[in-house]
């Protein structure tokens, strides 16, 4: 029996399928068929014995009722930094899509962890002097007394 005349013949208003078919997002698929193989979610499917399961990545929102409306995007970004109970990063919290990332004021450099930060030199091995042995100070004055001469 074909898959239409299948579905014509055992289901006029019901919820149930012929042999070696089931019913999926209301109609009869052969169980050997893939629910997901042609995309009907956003970002993830899974077959759920038989019915489609639309779950979202990490870092998203599942938005039910944007899903029933079929409005996209209904896997919505979630602003960590805005609805954390925990302080995410030391200094500063950039949302990105899907996650975040911590930045650190002027002055400071970050740690390894990525959210914490600590006073210091973007340049530790910088000595203060240039190729001449001068220290940037002096450098610095040179520059002023030329600009006050001209």
């Amino acid at each position: 029996m074909s898959h239409l005349k299948c579905v014509f013949v055992c289901l006029p208003l019901r919820k149930k399928c012929c042999k070696g078919y089931k019913f999926v997002l209301g109609q009869c698929i052969p169980e050997d068929y893939d629910v997901c193989a042609e995309a009907p979610c956003e970002q993830q499917c899974t077959d759920n014995f038989g019915r489609v399961l639309c779950t979202c990545y990490p870092g998203y929102r599942y938005d039910r009722d944007r899903h029933r409306k079929r409005e996209k995007p209904y896997c919505l970004d979630i602003d960590e930094c805005a609805t954390s109970n925990e302080t995410l990063c030391a200094h500063i919290c950039v949302n990105t899509l899907g996650s975040y990332r911590c930045e650190c004021r002027e002055g400071y450099i970050q740690e390894d962890d990525g959210r914490t930060c600590i006073k210091g030199d973007k340049y530790p091995n910088d000595t203060g002097k240039d190729v001449f042995g001068r220290s940037h100070e002096v450098q610095r004055e040179a520059i002023r007394c030329r600009q006050q001469s001209i």
